[in-house]
């Protein structure tokens, strides 16, 4: 009988070191698995933006319209566990729509369509990110900051309107090459992986200035050779866009 008690009080010394040593292994790698993403430092990945563009000042039958699907390169710096610095480089279009927008061929009558209005930049952003609750796989965080916007193309040209006093523009073609706009967020970070993750956040970008040049005089190009004064209403651009970004990064060291 106490041989059977000795045994049994071995086997229980036994599986609970066991069950020690099984916890603090997991805990082990469970310490070396968060000092390992607290490791890694960078974020790399592609980012696409999706939602609505326009221009502050609308007028006439100008207004809001669907942004083209744009998107780019993301970048992210971890400056502590839940402050980020995020960059990147971003194809975007800012345009708006003009509600039937008369256009004709030679002789032919206009044909009345909304014209999508086109304004492609590329944009840089510096943005400052604070991850406020993490649970988990999923973090929830705020960001805003600055966007620093280089022009590419706008389609419609330049668009006038002849007065007895001098000339409107309707529509500008000439853009400053660089501009500025700011950036606030609130979005989601979604582990897939210990590397891998998946982000979704509602974005909102406004222009800080105007985008256009601002003519003083105009000469109709093969005409009359005279210059006229350009004359209120002024034509204005100052973009704001409200969407969707859904970005796929990659943790490295």
């Amino acid at each position: 009988m106490k041989k059977l008690l000795i045994v049994i009080l071995a086997g229980f010394v036994l599986g609970i070191s066991d069950i020690l040593a099984q916890t603090d292994t997991t805990d082990a790698k469970e310490n070396k698995s968060i000092n390992k993403e607290k490791n890694l430092k960078y974020m790399f990945g592609i980012s696409i933006n999706q939602g609505m563009s326009s221009k502050s000042k609308l007028v006439n039958d100008e207004a809001p319209k669907y942004a083209y699907l744009s998107g780019g390169f993301r970048f992210n710096y971890f400056i502590s566990e839940k402050f980020a610095l995020q960059s990147g480089i971003i194809f975007n279009d800012k345009g708006y729509t003009i509600k039937n927008a008369g256009i004709s061929l030679l002789n032919d009558p206009p044909e009345y369509n909304d014209l999508r209005i086109k304004h492609f930049y590329i944009d840089i952003p510096v943005i400052i990110q604070y991850k406020f609750l993490k649970k988990s796989k999923i973090a929830l965080f705020i960001s805003g900051g600055f966007i620093g916007n280089i022009f590419i193309y706008e389609s419609a040209g330049l668009m006038y309107d002849r007065r007895d006093n001098g000339v409107v523009i309707l529509h500008e073609s000439d853009y400053k090459p660089v501009s500025a706009s700011i950036q606030e967020a609130l979005g989601i970070d979604y582990n897939l992986t210990q590397k891998l993750t998946l982000t979704i956040e509602q974005v909102f970008q406004h222009a800080l200035m105007e985008f256009q040049n601002n003519r003083k005089t105009f000469e109709y190009e093969d005409y009359d050779g005279i210059s006229y004064n350009v004359i209120e209403p002024r034509f204005t651009f100052i973009p704001y866009f409200i969407g969707v970004n859904i970005s796929l990064t990659f943790k490295i060291n």
